[in-house]
């Protein structure tokens, strides 16, 4: 299901009102069509719905459910390169570290 964002002041009476960059990605870029279900953040709240109408400058979506918004979860990712040796590649296998909530390859992990 997709997400987008909308300003608090967006959201009245049971509907969320999109328009400008926000509707035109939804309408022409995600191709989302009426009866389609998103969901919309404002950053405090998420609100799951149903789009009723839908055009280039203008997305209407009737909310059919509200709440507050979902923590996202955070996950980092080191990137290593990949190593030269006698002319053949070697690629250093990632670990993932729960306590850190990050990937590190071997070689780094004394750094941490």
């Amino acid at each position: 299901m997709s997400r987008f964002y909308c300003p608090p002041e967006k959201v009245r009476e049971g509907s969320i009102y999109l328009d400008g960059d926000e509707a035109r990605h939804i309408y022409k870029v995600m191709r989302l069509r009426p009866d389609d279900e998103v969901v919309v953040f404002d950053g405090v709240k998420e609100y799951r719905g149903i789009i009723i109408s839908a055009a280039l400058k203008s997305v209407v979506v009737r909310i059919t459910k509200a709440g507050r918004m979902r923590p996202l979860l955070k996950t980092s990712m080191v990137a290593h390169s990949l190593a030269r040796t006698n002319g053949s590649r070697r690629a250093t296998e990632a670990t993932f570290m729960p306590n850190f909530n990050f990937f590190v390859a071997p070689a780094m992990a004394a750094m941490v």
